[in-house]
């Protein structure tokens, strides 16, 4: 006798199912389900769409693989870039630290310079001073 598997199970979800089974224990079929042995091409054509949609699954799970791995590359990439900035945006701050260090350096340095300019002249004017004030206490002394 030749039962459809899950006969029960067929009916209450409204399916019919296409292959049978041979089945010695005597069980009673659903009442509803559809016997009907499949036709070779039949069969064929099922073999072609289970194969199909075999196939289908695996490239869909091999898209979403590369998808997956695209996504963490992409982010690492990003990480990556966004890490070479903050490195970029530190040594710039560096080199404006140091550029305004070596200008106060600079600065002071010129009015260290400046300052000794107008030590030496101050001191060589006293000087001149001193020496015309000595004559000049000189003809003073003369001239009384």
């Amino acid at each position: 006798m030749k039962i459809s598997p899950g006969g029960e199970i067929g009916r209450r979800a409204r399916l019919k199912i296409l292959f049978t089974v041979n089945v010695s224990a005597g069980s009673i079929p659903a009442w509803g389900t559809h016997y009907r042995s499949l036709t070779y091409k039949e069969k064929q054509i099922m073999d072609i769409l289970s194969f199909i949609l075999g196939m289908s699954v695996v490239v869909v799970i091999a898209v979403a693989v590369v998808a997956v791995m695209a996504f963490v590359k992409v982010n690492k990439t990003n990480k990556d870039t966004e890490d070479q900035f903050q490195s970029l945006y530190a040594s710039i701050d560096d080199l404006h630290r140091i550029i305004g260090q070596e200008n106060e350096n600079q600065n002071r340095e010129r009015g260290e310079i400046v300052n000794d300019i107008y030590r030496t002249i101050d001191s060589r004017l006293d000087k001149l001073e001193s020496k015309f004030s000595k004559k000049e206490k000189i003809y003073e002394s003369l001239n009384k």
